[in-house]
């Protein structure tokens, strides 16, 4: 899947409530880069986490993240760990409750600026990154990600749900 360029939002002033409505402590949240709405086709708010641990720790709260979200412009949160010293792979979950979908095992729309962003910074090497996100609700997925110079996501899935629909 190709998406759109980077477009990239206003950074957070401050993440307090972003801590807090994640279930998180302050000093969770890395600034480098900072937590901002990325967009390529939906605009998701990227959050960097200290580590892998505390991506799984999060415990998010609607109500706040909510808040947070419409503040920010932004329709998802996308928290993430990225180790600078292995730029080839990150760790993620997605949640976007302002369309109803608390957690999801494999996001597109979220991966694909992400790694843009974490392009735009700097912070990979050959413009690529694996993510492993659905882990923490048991169905582990890996996008992959490649920056051509617009996002180019692959990878594989499983069917969950089949249906049909009649008019």
């Amino acid at each position: 899947m190709r998406q759109a360029s980077l477009r990239l939002l206003e950074p957070l002033a401050d993440v307090t409530k972003l801590a807090e409505a994640l279930g998180l402590s302050r000093s969770d949240i890395l600034t480098d880069p900072k937590p901002r709405p990325a967009y390529t086709g939906a605009a998701h708010l990227m959050v960097r986490v200290l580590n892998a641990e505390t991506v799984d720790k999060a415990g998010p709260e609607a109500g706040r993240l909510l808040a947070v979200l419409r503040e920010a412009q932004a329709e998802g949160c996308y928290i993430y760990a990225f180790d600078t010293n292995a730029p080839e792979t990150a760790y993620a979950r997605f949640f976007n409750p302002t369309v109803g979908l608390w957690e999801d095992a494999a996001t597109g729309t979220a991966a694909g600026p992400l790694v843009a962003y974490l392009a735009s910074e700097g912070l990979l090497k050959n413009n690529e990154l694996a993510i492993e996100q659905g882990t923490k609700m048991g169905r582990r997925s890996i996008l992959r990600v490649r920056i051509t110079p617009a996002p180019e996501l692959s990878g594989t899935g499983i069917v969950v749900l089949r249906g049909v629909i009649r008019l």
